[in-house]
């Protein structure tokens, strides 16, 4: 299980480099803001230079990955390019790979084990599963959140948005985007049963304790944790969130 975080400003902790599994630097940085020590399943912040050409080629990692674009752009295919607010979720096993191009971006990464890139000899198509593995997700290409429409909840300055991104149709576990409108006034937690994640996506927030969190801060509350709500956003804030 992640570890309790109850606030974490990226900008204090250090980049490290990514890898291959042949040990082949990549050229992407990332900012490690939790890991679960025993299945080494991690939510991190990584930035990919402009001109960034990928050079792990065809490949696969052995457990889920999914990403939320914050800024900047990224192809995978050479044609299709994520940009801010694209998200993607890719179950384990799938080969991806194409050709990998930048012009530099920022992205939270959130991975279901360790960080291993295999490699295969080619792509015969784009994206498709070198091993079949169940996941309760579905595989999500790309999507577009600016089209999805806000589902809102609330009242007056207690109104709040949701876009549910992907949904574990076994486990209940879910990605979202949760929106709130400048002046909000409220309280927000989640669900007591379950790992709660957040990364301030765009804005600002703060909890009813008065801790304030900016653009790309964190937390995360194991379940059953009883802690401070969100209350309050002067600006407004969009929020990434994963109930687990």
């Amino acid at each position: 299980m992640r570890a309790y975080v109850s606030y974490l400003d990226p900008e204090t902790l250090s980049w490290e480099e990514i890898l291959n599994s042949n040990g082949v630097v990549t050229g992407v940085h990332r900012r490690i803001y939790n890991k679960d020590p025993e299945s080494g399943d991690f939510t991190s912040f990584a930035e990919i230079p402009k001109g960034w050409i990928g050079p792990s080629g065809a490949h696969y990692h052995s457990t889920f990955e999914e990403a939320f674009i914050l800024s900047g752009s990224l192809t995978l295919d050479g044609e299709d390019y994520l940009e801010s607010g694209s998200y993607l979720y890719r179950p384990g096993m799938v080969v991806h790979g194409w050709t990998e191009l930048s012009e530099g971006a920022h992205i939270i990464i959130r991975r279901g084990g360790p960080a291993d890139i295999i490699p295969v000899e080619k792509l015969h198509s784009y994206e498709y599963p070198y091993e079949e593995v169940h996941d309760g997700r579905p595989h999500i290409l790309h999507l577009r959140t600016d089209e999805l429409e806000w589902t809102w909840h609330g009242a007056d300055k207690d109104r709040y948005g949701i876009k549910v991104l992907s949904q574990d149709k076994d486990s209940g576990a879910r990605t979202l985007l949760l929106h709130l409108p400048p002046g909000w006034n409220g309280s927000y937690s989640g669900p007591n049963e379950r790992a709660v994640e957040c990364v301030v996506v765009s804005g600002e927030m703060s909890l009813a304790d008065g801790t304030v969190f900016g653009q790309s801060c964190y937390f995360c509350r194991p379940p059953g944790v009883d802690d401070d709500p969100i209350a309050h956003s002067k600006q407004g804030s969009t929020l990434l969130m994963w109930e687990e």
